[in-house]
């Protein structure tokens, strides 16, 4: 079985795992992050304070380069939910490498997680989608 400490710098995680725990955030967001990094956990061999500290980054900016927040998205294009967690997930993808300690090898691992907890989600949306429509 593969450690955090095998494949992740564990100086970048340790300061990933800071910067989260000095935040203040919303309800809403927190439970974005929360969901998100129940998700992830499954397949990352990552502490979910990490995984939360990296969806908070990627989130944080999202929202900054949109200038809106998921719940604006979301309710201006409810169909578009979809799309924008496929890129929230992808730049997850990217911030997560970062933390690698030989991305150039490692970075399957990181490929295979996210996208494995990309087609979970979507299993998940359907479902919903099937409830609201009944």
């Amino acid at each position: 079985m593969i450690t955090i400490t095998d494949i992740f710098d564990k100086e970048k995680v340790e300061q990933v795992e800071k910067d989260f725990s000095k935040l203040e955030l919303t309800p809403g967001s927190k439970g974005i992050i929360t969901q998100s990094a129940q998700l992830l956990s499954q397949f990352l061999p990552l502490s979910v304070t990490a995984i939360k500290g990296n969806t908070w980054y990627v989130l944080k900016e999202w929202q900054m380069e949109t200038k809106q927040t998921l719940a604006e998205a979301v309710t201006n294009n409810p169909d578009g939910l979809i799309d924008i967690v496929k890129v929230l997930f992808q730049r997850g993808k990217e911030r997560t490498k970062k933390l690698l300690v030989n991305p150039e090898e490692q970075q399957e691992l990181i490929d295979d997680a996210f996208d494995k907890a990309y087609d979970l989600y979507l299993s998940y949306a359907k479902k919903r989608d099937r409830k609201k429509k009944k």
